[in-house]
């Protein structure tokens, strides 16, 4: 397994992004927050927007100000509603909030990375995450995975190329066993270390 990992730990019902950077920093997530943590985590907590999918389901600010409340000053999202980016980053810096992570869609990522590059230029992330790989329902399959390694590979190397981080944020179809190992062992093998980092719910 590759030396260090983006971790989404789930803590009050809600994923937060840690700070677990190994010897090669290339994996790590930003944020300020209230929380206490064991000893091993040296960096602060960022909250997943996603966490918040079912509080104020169609008002995003107020989900940004609940985000604010329970302690969190970075978060992982992108602009609601089609909202152009320097506005979103406006609304965030008044509340003393910074977004330091953003999805990538398979599609885009597959058909026009060079857009959700420029798109995460625009947010000024630090991380781009995709955070699922297309495929038959409870039928993931190798050829999947060699084919979204490939694809992270080659996405990963462009938002290297812009100082972005690219990560993949796994949910679990990619742990059926394969060969001495798994499906994901299998994209961790095949993707590149220098382009590719990983992302991952802790429970």
């Amino acid at each position: 397994m590759k030396t260090c990992l983006s971790v989404i730990a789930a803590i009050i019902g809600g994923a937060v992004l840690a700070n677990a950077a190994g010897p090669s920093g290339r994996a790590q997530a930003a944020g300020t927050g209230s929380f206490r943590t064991g000893t091993g985590f040296k960096g602060p907590l960022g909250l997943q927007m996603y966490s918040l999918r079912f509080y104020a389901e169609t008002n995003a600010l107020a989900k940004i100000d609940k985000a604010r409340e329970l302690g969190f000053r970075a978060i992982e999202g992108g602009a609601p509603n089609r909202m152009p980016a320097p506005e979103f980053l406006k609304i965030l810096e008044q509340r003393g909030m910074k977004l330091v992570s953003t999805g990538g869609d398979y599609a885009r990522l597959k058909n026009d990375p060079d857009s959700v590059v420029a798109q995460a230029k625009a947010l000024a992330v630090k991380y781009v995450m995709c955070s699922w790989i297309p495929h038959q329902k409870g039928k993931f399959s190798e050829k999947n995975a060699r084919e979204a390694a490939q694809l992270f590979n080659g996405a990963g190397e462009k938002f290297r190329n812009a100082g972005i981080t690219f990560t993949y944020h796994c949910h679990g179809y990619e742990f059926q066993p394969h060969g001495d190992g798994t499906l994901f062992a299998l994209i961790v093998q095949e993707t590149k270390p220098e382009f590719v980092s990983f992302e991952i719910d802790v429970f």
